[in-house]
């Protein structure tokens, strides 16, 4: 595109000309708007412009109003127009407020969101009437009688909502939708709720003032009634019960909590609880399997559940749960790292050294680390809604409100409240219902790709931060963006150190479980990458493996990986020792699981072994010399297992991959 620069004229922020062409300006380039008229052209502000015969926002004609042209083309701020007739939100036509005079010289309209997708809340006026949209209802716009336009605003939200309740405010009044709030005071109130307001001392539902008194009262978010519970309303927690609040005049109880006597035994809970982790460790092992396609696989084909030794449990005055054997043995775990405690009890039963076992989870959508904790509370959270209620009532509200984070947060959506789900509700302290209202951190990140987002959580001490939910988000979302990457290398680089040193400094039991999964993870996506990719990590992954041995991190499936890190650094000996070490202790007929999800479950540690000594083959070698010596070394370990085994062997489906993967790197060579 070459600009006549002798000809150059710039007619506003949004648009420039030349001797033939209007331009739009964009972030880094001059865009033609190759249907405008360059002599007839006029800009209108920094978004709109016309031609003798075309209105344009930004360089997109505009269909305006029938009887209307391009010189009835009003700009109004922003992405807002009108034609006199017709409103727009960029190209789109918005239907106006019934009676405004969208001609007439009184015409102001302020808009609160720069959204261009939604058009959010703006306020109008056209010198006689004030409107404001909504964001919800049949009814987009409603009048403000008596509003003064230009302290209009609508009310901010205290909580995370869908949608925002629709209260506005000026400089002296208060309003919810078109209705005026007589006793609210504009300078007090705040939205805590959709739709539901309070000043600190009073609340309303819609224009409804409460009769209940707000400091006794805990707004219930992101759940909702079945469709036949009643009318437009909210979910309040009173204290010893929940009860629906109706726009209209109606409340109505719905559970009240009960007794300590009268909630689940500990020891039942849990024994159903890591009975369950103890089923999906025995069928569905970490790494290859993901938590909740587990857990609705075991519903509907109910494999045998493991038998776990007899145990009582008890709830510490450290508040730690304890877990007591007949033998004298007693395991034991801050009451936020239930699932280590499980994962640890799984250990004891097989006769292992006890380890955390992550399933860091698949998924395009940056998976979070907090997957498997997630689905499983899901599956029991009767469980939790019961050990929270223990842990708060002993005094130990920070995990218990850890655990409601999880439970009540990060555990479930938008969904319909059963009667259980509201009898649940009603046990849990009324105080721990601010959980439901926690905003992640990071949708406050304005970084977009994995790497970057990364980098800001490190560089601006997110992982340091004072909230420990928020500590809980930006781990998993580092985890997310590890195993979505292509960029490896370089978070083993500039990622890797500071979440070891986090691991190391942090204090709280539940964080350093999701650590520990973005720890794992690292060295998943390594093994990844040799294995899809033929990109090798293994110089960077060998500190972490050992660190996370160290630290009781999936420690039989690393020092497997330790194995095969060796091999892939020529590190023979030490490679070989490793590995019948392990053979030694696990057994020869023991299943490890492939890499990451969806692999082949080895049946043998000799053949996850070989499996990993094609992955490590393909690295950097000084001649075809070296490879052809590689090639030969499998062909000869992939016979003396089938020596081993038997011919039979061949048909294993793991040892089928085996031989594909041999054959390709055969391939490889002779291609070269």
């Amino acid at each position: 595109m070459e600009i006549d620069t002798t000809k150059f004229d710039i007619l506003s922020q949004g648009y420039v000309r030349d001797a033939d062409t209007i331009y739009l300006v964009m972030a880094r380039k001059l865009k033609p708007i190759k249907s405008a008229d360059a002599d007839s052209f006029a800009a209108l502000g920094t978004s709109h412009g016309r031609d003798a015969t075309t209105g344009y926002f930004r360089d997109k004609r505009m269909r305006l109003a029938k009887g209307r042209g391009p010189a009835d083309l009003r700009p109004l701020g922003h992405v807002y127009a009108t034609d006199g007739t017709q409103l727009y939100f960029t190209t789109q036509k918005v239907p106006p407020p019934d009676g405004i005079d969208l001609s007439g010289p009184g015409l102001r309209l302020r808009w609160f969101d720069e959204n261009e997708v939604n058009m959010p809340h703006v306020a109008l006026t056209d010198g006689a009437g004030v409107w404001m949209s909504l964001t919800t209802g049949p009814d987009r716009w409603v009048r403000l009688d008596g509003a003064d336009f230009d302290t209009l605003a609508p009310l901010g939200e205290d909580v995370t909502l869908p949608w925002c309740a629709p209260y506005f405010r000026d400089v002296s009044r208060v309003w919810y939708r078109g209705l005026r709030l007589p006793d609210a005071s504009p300078d007090a109130v705040r939205v805590c709720g959709a739709p539901m307001l309070t000043d600190g001392t009073r609340a309303w539902v819609g224009a409804r003032l409460l009769d209940a008194p707000a400091t006794g009262l805990a707004y219930i978010d992101r759940y909702h009634l079945r469709e036949d519970a009643g009318s437009d309303g909210v979910l309040l927690h009173h204290g010893d019960r929940v009860a629906f609040h109706a726009e209209a005049d109606m409340t109505r109880t719905l559970a009240t909590a009960r007794s300590a006597t009268e909630r689940a035994d500990l020891t039942q809970i849990l024994r159903d609880l890591f009975t369950t982790m103890a089923t999906l460790f025995a069928h569905y092992p970490p790494l290859v399997s993901r938590v909740g396609k587990a857990l609705s696989h075991m519903q509907e084909n109910t494999p045998p559940a493991p038998d776990l030794p007899d145990f009582t449990a008890r709830l510490t005055t450290e508040g730690q749960i304890a877990l007591d054997f007949a033998d004298g043995t007693t395991l034991s775990q801050p009451a936020t790292a239930w699932y280590t405690l499980g994962c640890h009890l799984w250990a004891h039963t097989t006769g292992r050294p006890a380890a955390l076992l992550p399933y860091p989870p698949l998924g395009t959508m940056l998976p979070r680390s907090t997957d498997a904790q997630t689905q499983l509370i899901t599956a029991h959270s009767a469980a939790f809604h019961a050990l929270i209620a223990r842990l708060w009532q002993a005094g130990h509200t920070d995990a218990a409100r850890t655990l409601a984070h999880f439970t009540l947060c990060l555990a479930r959506d938008y969904r319909d409240l059963t009667e259980d789900a509201l009898q649940h509700l009603a046990d849990l302290p009324r105080d721990l219902m601010s959980s439901l209202h926690y905003r992640p951190a990071h949708y406050h990140f304005g970084s977009t790709t994995n790497l970057a987002v990364a980098r800001l959580i490190v560089a601006d001490g997110w992982l340091d931060a004072p909230d420990i939910r928020d500590r809980i988000d930006v781990t998993s979302t580092l985890h997310g963006a590890l195993l979505s990457t292509s960029k490896t290398a370089l978070f083993f680089k500039v990622i890797l150190h500071a979440v070891q040193n986090r691991f190391t400094a942090e204090p709280d039991a539940a964080v350093r479980e999701q650590l520990a999964t973005l720890l794992d993870a690292f060295l998943v996506k390594g093994q990844v990458d040799a294995e899809v990719n033929r990109v090798m990590h293994h110089a960077a992954m060998l500190p972490v493996i050992e660190f996370c041995i160290a630290n009781a991190i999936n420690t039989v499936f690393n020092r497997a990986r330790l194995a095969e890190t060796l091999w892939a650094l020529n590190r023979d000996p030490e490679a070989e020792a490793t590995a019948e070490a392990l053979i030694a202790e696990i057994g020869e007929d023991a299943h490890l699981p492939g890499v990451y999800a969806n692999r082949h479950i080895y049946r043998t540690p000799r053949l996850w072994f070989l499996r990993g000594r094609v992955d490590a083959s393909w690295r950097k070698a000084p001649d075809l010399d070296t490879h052809k010596s590689r090639l030969d070394t499998l062909e000869a370990e992939y016979s003396a297992l089938l020596d081993r085994y038997g011919k039979d062997a061949a048909q294993w489906p793991e040892m089928q991959d085996i031989r594909a993967a041999i054959d390709r790197y055969a391939a490889g060579i002779r291609a070269a």
